[in-house]
């Protein structure tokens, strides 16, 4: 199994960081805390200098919540609001952390929302979260995989802000291209791992007999591993996995593999599709079934648009 993708960024203990309560975390020190930044339903209770040195943005939120609210507080933490943070408290917790310099680790499940929330914060220039984030992102995130599939992912499950800064850092079309040329590329010329990963199970799954259009995915000769990368691909959603495929087609992947996979997406996305509730279910639950047939009818329609046009092959 391949080894995690991770980075460790800071150096003082994680325990600096604590929860309070369910919604409401706190940082150690002998210092009482000067403002408190509220992410949704959590709140913060930090102290102005360490955000304030890494974000351009914290910073004029501070200065502005402190000139609004010195005369009535009487010297109370300011009040800060990030509802609209890409990646959301959980995001946040880890810039915050970043801030003051508390160990935490980059991964390929998290880099996406970090990296987005560092960019909505203005945490850039050398040595600041978007650097080392998109430094994580480009060596070693692109370069597995695995991690990058993770990442992909992670565009498209985080919140709106993520999905639009996703797209708009060029985070998820990296990933897409990235994983579209080792698709392409033969495996055996590298040694690469997911070579030995290549179970026979998968191997068999991959070579089902299965006839798309004319073009049967069962019998042709392939490289060894040739699949190796079906099942991981259909993982994603469909519209990440049409942008993948669309990819992969335009860097001259052959229309064996094409076929193979989409047959390999289907067989994991349509399973109820001929499924009937024959339970004697009410009028609801029949609406129900067919609300899911018709769903997987759509998605069956969708699968075989992106066929090849050969047939035969």
């Amino acid at each position: 199994m391949a080894a995690a993708t991770t980075r460790v960024l800071g150096s003082k203990s994680p325990d600096r960081f604590q929860l309070r309560d369910p919604n409401s975390w706190v940082c150690l020190n002998e210092l009482a805390s000067d403002v408190v930044v509220e992410v949704g339903d959590i709140s913060f209770h930090l102290h102005k200098f360490p955000l304030i040195n890494r974000s351009s943005t914290l910073q004029k939120l501070i200065a502005e919540s402190t000139t609004s609210s010195d005369d009535q507080d009487g010297g109370k933490p300011c009040t800060v609001q990030l509802d609209d943070l890409p990646g959301g408290a959980a995001a946040f917790r880890l810039v915050a952390k970043f801030c003051y310099d508390v160990q935490f680790e980059l991964n390929a499940a998290n880099v996406v929302p970090v990296r987005c929330a560092a960019e909505r914060l203005g945490m850039a220039g050398e040595g600041n979260l978007a650097a080392h984030a998109e430094a994580f992102f480009v060596r070693d995130v692109l370069g597995s995989w695995d991690a990058a599939v993770r990442a992909l992912q992670a565009c498209d499950d985080g919140d709106d802000g993520v999905r639009q800064l996703a797209e708009d850092l060029l985070l998820a079309p990296r990933c897409i291209e990235s994983l579209a040329a080792k698709a392409c590329a033969d495996p055996t010329l590298f040694g690469w791992p997911m070579v030995e990963n290549y179970t026979a199970r998968c191997v068999d799954a991959a070579a089902a007999p299965v006839m798309w259009n004319g073009i049967s995915t069962y019998g042709k000769p392939r490289s060894p591993g040739a699949g190796w990368w079906y099942r991981q691909a259909s993982s994603l959603r469909l519209p990440l996995y049409k942008r993948l495929i669309s990819e992969m087609r335009s860097r001259g992947m052959s229309p064996e593999g094409i076929a193979g996979s989409l047959a390999h997406y289907a067989r994991r996305h349509l399973s109820g599709l001929n499924r009937r509730d024959v339970g004697g279910g009410g009028a609801s639950d029949t609406t129900s079934s067919d609300g899911v047939v018709g769903e997987q009818r759509v998605l069956l329609e969708e699968i075989v648009a992106l066929l090849p046009a050969e047939k035969g092959v």
